[in-house]
């Protein structure tokens, strides 16, 4: 059942000042005009706030690095939870590995832009089939470009990435780096 004044038992048993919908509370006693705990912490209160969610840490420590993915020349790969929006991703390549913003200069030819910025998914695997790894396991993050996950689309149920799967930029470095 929804709580509402009508039912609260509280009120039920004694009898409170409302106002607007919302409860003034019980006296913790004749002599305190504080509320009760009970109502302090009451959603029908009208001091009642509602406590600030707490922000959600991450249990990945992948953060950025740069590498050949798909051995095809090394790329950025960069946690979208590290730059959200694809048009800042340029200017925090530059800030993070501390090149030169000529990079950025569209005069300069060839330079890097927001055209370069592709998204992907990445996922920390240990796999006995890695390049150097001679059948023994070993862990490494793997990535799927979109191109990839369009054609495939096994990295998606229901429109929600599988469980380990996060998505990321790819930055491929070109004559610009």
């Amino acid at each position: 059942m929804k709580r509402t004044l009508k039912n609260c038992r509280l009120l039920k048993k004694h009898s409170a000042n409302q106002h607007d919908g919302v409860c003034e509370g019980l006296c913790a006693s004749p002599t305190n005009d504080e509320p009760c705990e009970v109502c302090k912490n009451c959603t029908l209160h009208y001091l009642y706030e509602k406590p600030e969610p707490k922000p959600r840490k991450s249990k990945r420590k992948f953060t950025w690095d740069s590498w050949d993915y798909d051995f095809d020349g090394d790329a950025y790969i960069i946690a979208q939870d590290e730059c959200p929006n694809r048009q800042d991703v340029p200017a925090w390549i530059v800030k993070s590995d501390n090149l030169h913003e000529d990079v950025l200069n569209p005069e300069k030819n060839p330079y890097l832009s927001v055209h370069d910025v592709l998204w992907g998914w990445c996922k920390f695997q240990v796999r006995t089939d890695w390049g150097d790894g001679d059948g023994e396991p070993q862990g490494g993050y793997f990535v799927v470009d979109w191109e990839l996950c369009a054609a495939e689309r096994h990295y998606q149920l229901n429109g929600k990435s599988m469980p380990g799967w996060f998505r990321v930029w790819i930055i491929r470095k070109g004559e610009w780096y």
